[in-house]
């Protein structure tokens, strides 16, 4: 069974914004790298950290996973090999099941 993996140890950002916007050309989502295609929903989000103003674009998909298997934190970016090093991916069978994009 898919434990939590809870991530709260970095310090905050200096400012968080989060909307969902459509798309009105293509882009790539930043955590499974998959294109987001003009028409398509995604998450906008910008923020400074550590003295850098960062951009996130996620598609919805990876957002309904983030929320779903990682309620309690994530990093942008990371949320698939935070999956992955959760042990969802230890089997080596090749006819297992596995959420992570190839």
């Amino acid at each position: 069974m898919f434990n939590c993996v809870c991530v709260d140890d970095r310090e905050p950002a200096e400012f968080h914004t989060v909307v969902v916007r459509t798309a009105r050309k293509e882009h790539t989502c930043d955590e499974c790298r998959c294109k987001i295609m003009p028409g398509e929903k995604y998450e906008y989000s910008t923020m400074k950290f550590d003295g850098r103003f960062i951009v996130n674009k996620t598609c919805m998909s990876c957002v309904r996973i983030r929320t779903d298997l990682l309620p309690c934190g994530w990093y942008y970016g990371e949320i698939w090999s935070l999956i992955h090093d959760a042990n969802c991916c230890s089997y080596e069978a090749e006819d297992e099941f596995c959420l992570c994009p190839q």
